[in-house]
């Protein structure tokens, strides 16, 4: 009788052993370099949308700087909060409610009739809260445009007779369509100063404001959130006090290297341009990254250490045409 050997092939425990300590080694390295990848991903993600979300603010910004002053009595034309340990805060006359044929003869703005200040909380009861004929805010939302204010917005105050009394500034939180009151709250200036002079025109434009919401690193216009990761917005403004068109030692105000801006005592017909610097970051921190520290930026000096952000910085500069060809 023929018999057949029959061998049986297969893996000794050995073979198995290293078989797997090899796949474990790839999977690792594999799985290493997905992980650097991904995190190089995320970084360049992170990094790209700061980038862009400062291109885009940077022009709405850059564009209501060559705007301001137009068509307003040339006080009215800035104002702000110039803060050397937090965020600037800055009021840019509106241009938007203007943009009409009613706007071509001379500077338009209201007038104050009454005002009543209440620490920082002021009621300002005007001619008119249209200031040019035309209504372009709808405040009330029935789908009618009603004023040339908004609240939410920003208010500024200047004495047309005596503009070298400075200006006042801040934002609106009601406006009484039918008594023609705005009732806002006073960020910069002293507006007691402004009210209560010997000679007096008080006139009262709208404005856009651009803050931070600092807890949230929020850019806010006009109430409204404008950009994420925004951490710091300054700004520094050249007044040509010689008036001989040239920018001296000392007359680039809340830079670093001259005086502070202060809206109050300013004489903002010398205004001759205006510098805004916009400091971004990343949605997280990278625990690996070591050069993550606040910028400095104008006359702010930034706490120093390491927090892990990627941060981008941007200067806008203009020149404030509407005031300079009108002082």
């Amino acid at each position: 009788m023929n018999r057949t050997n029959i061998q049986t092939a297969g893996f000794t425990l050995i073979e198995m052993v290293v078989s797997t300590a090899l796949l474990g080694v790839v999977i690792f390295y594999v799985m290493g370099t997905f992980t650097v990848n991904q995190k190089a991903y995320m970084v360049l993600d992170q990094v790209t949308e700061v980038q862009q979300n400062l291109r885009a603010i940077a022009e709405l910004i850059e564009r209501d700087m060559r705007h301001a002053g137009f068509r307003v009595p040339i006080g009215g034309a800035l104002c702000g909060l110039d803060s050397t340990t937090a965020p600037d805060t800055l009021y840019i006359s509106d241009p938007d409610p203007l943009l009409t044929t009613n706007a071509i003869n001379g500077d338009v703005s209201a007038g104050i009739t009454a005002v009543s200040i209440g620490g920082v909380v002021v009621v300002a009861t005007l001619d008119d809260v249209v200031i040019d004929g035309t209504a372009f805010y709808d405040t009330d939302a029935n789908g009618i445009a009603d004023s040339d204010f908004q609240v939410g917005g920003g208010i500024i105050i200047t004495d047309a007779v005596t503009p070298m009394r400075g200006a006042a500034c801040g934002a609106i939180t009601a406006i009484d369509l039918g008594a023609n009151i705005i009732t806002f709250t006073r960020v910069s200036g002293a507006l007691g100063a402004i009210a209560f002079g010997a000679s007096e025109d008080l006139r009262v434009v709208p404005a856009h404001e651009y803050r931070i919401d600092v807890p949230n690193t929020q850019l806010l216009r006009n109430g409204m959130i404008l950009a994420m990761g925004v951490e710091d917005l300054q700004f520094a403004v050249w007044l040509d006090v010689n008036d001989d068109n040239a920018i001296d030692p000392g007359e680039y105000f809340g830079d670093g290297s001259s005086a502070d801006y202060t809206a109050s005592g300013t004489d903002h017909g010398d205004s001759r341009e205006m510098r805004v610097t916009l400091v971004t970051r990343t949605r997280s921190a990278d625990a690996e990254f070591q050069l993550g520290q606040e910028q400095n930026a104008e006359n702010r000096l930034a706490p120093g250490g390491n927090d892990g952000f990627r941060r981008r910085v941007h200067t806008s500069t203009s020149r404030l045409r509407n005031v300079v060809n009108r002082s």
